[in-house]
């Protein structure tokens, strides 16, 4: 059931970030979005990331594995944050879902994560 589990996380993973970088080189190709500069770059290297991280999750590389719980910590830290509403963004990001409800969602499914990919069940499917 792990395995099952973690295939799935790991084609999601690769699936948001193909739909991230598609989305990214549609809105500036179509000149939908102008974004700064820097928030081009973290987007794209984001994308870049998860979809190298989904295909290595494949694989059951322990390295993956870690950079999965680094960046969900990192995920739910920034969603708590912006729940305390002590981190905002204005506009610099798009998206076509709701900002609760993004940010809702994500939440969940990181911590999700952070939960299964911690178990010693799920640590030892990735040593071997």
């Amino acid at each position: 059931m792990q395995k099952l589990t973690i295939r799935v996380i790991a084609f999601l993973e690769v699936l948001i970030g193909f739909t991230t970088l598609s989305s990214l080189i549609t809105f500036q190709v179509y000149s939908v979005s102008t974004k700064p500069m820097n928030v081009f770059i973290f987007v794209l290297v984001s994308s870049l990331i998860s979809i190298i991280i989904g295909f290595e999750l494949m694989n059951y590389k322990n390295s993956a594995r870690k950079a999965l719980l680094f960046f969900s910590m990192y995920i739910v830290f920034t969603k708590l944050l912006i729940f305390a509403n002590l981190l905002q963004f204005k506009g610099e990001i798009i998206t076509f879902i709701s900002g609760p409800l993004k940010n809702s969602t994500s939440l969940l499914y990181h911590s999700f994560i952070l939960l299964l990919f911690n178990q010693p069940k799920v640590k030892e499917i990735f040593k071997s």
